[in-house]
């Protein structure tokens, strides 16, 4: 038994140590084992950690009500494991995102919390400058001064932007997009239009292509369009998308 207690340590510890994630086992409120990894993370030495730190050291101060909400509902056995993320605090004030997984195991004889901590700051910092460039294009679409769309490969429009819809004489895009792919009046009648959409299908793109339409209030307005076909991962056409301004 001795025997066989020994290896398993020695694999926990092989494994801990080689691990790329952060490794730490919490008791008593104290950092009792932490695997390099951690430590790396964390920007500290293994032995500033073991015995020294509690966890509430390392946490930013905005995120540990959230954690301590879950830490307690974990520890009063209304959640078995834990899955956190939340931000911490390196050792030279550096802000890092980590994910957590946590769960309940005994070490030394006593109750104790073992978890393991990926880095996910990369990641973060990636979504944060993707939800950026997001706002950014929604805000240049929204608020364009040519009408901007997107349009199925049936005609039907998928999305226009405020000033396309002014320049049908609807109040929304919603009230064009409804009206349009109700009754269809926009490309899918026009014989300019069907030329437009063989020029855009056969040559990838099209620009400056003027064609006449019907405004809502039966108005007629000339428009010149710039479009291109979105091809998908086969190389079929995706959706259509393109500006257009009232040249009249």
């Amino acid at each position: 038994m001795e025997e066989a207690l020994r290896e398993s340590e020695t694999k926990f510890r092989d494994l801990a140590e080689k691990s790329f994630v952060g490794i730490h086992i919490i008791q008593d409120g104290y950092f009792r084992y932490v695997n390099s990894r951690f430590a790396e993370i964390h920007g500290y030495a293994v032995d500033e950690i073991v015995n020294r730190k509690v966890p509430h050291d390392m946490i930013l101060r905005e995120d540990l009500p959230a954690v301590v909400e879950k830490t307690l509902r974990r520890a009063s056995g209304a959640i078995k494991s834990l899955h956190n993320e939340f931000r911490i605090v390196t050792k030279n004030g550096q802000i890092k995102h980590v994910e957590v997984y946590g769960t309940n195991t005994v070490f030394k004889g006593k109750p104790a919390t073992i978890g393991a901590v990926i880095d996910i700051t990369e990641r973060k910092d990636a979504e944060e400058a993707l939800r950026k460039s997001e706002e950014k294009h929604r805000n240049i679409f929204e608020n364009a001064v040519e009408g901007i769309f997107q349009m199925s490969p049936q005609g039907q429009f998928l999305s226009i932007n405020p000033s396309l819809a002014r320049l049908f004489g609807f109040e929304s895009p919603e009230d064009v997009i409804i009206n349009a792919n109700e009754h269809q009046w926009f490309f899918s009648n026009s014989e300019d239009a069907q030329t437009l959409l063989h020029l855009i299908e056969t040559r990838g793109s099209a620009e400056g292509f003027e064609l006449r339409h019907h405004r809502k209030d039966v108005k007629k307005i000339w428009a010149s369009v710039n479009g291109r076909a979105v091809l998908d991962s086969n190389g079929m056409t995706a959706y259509y998308e393109g500006s257009v301004t009232d040249i009249t």
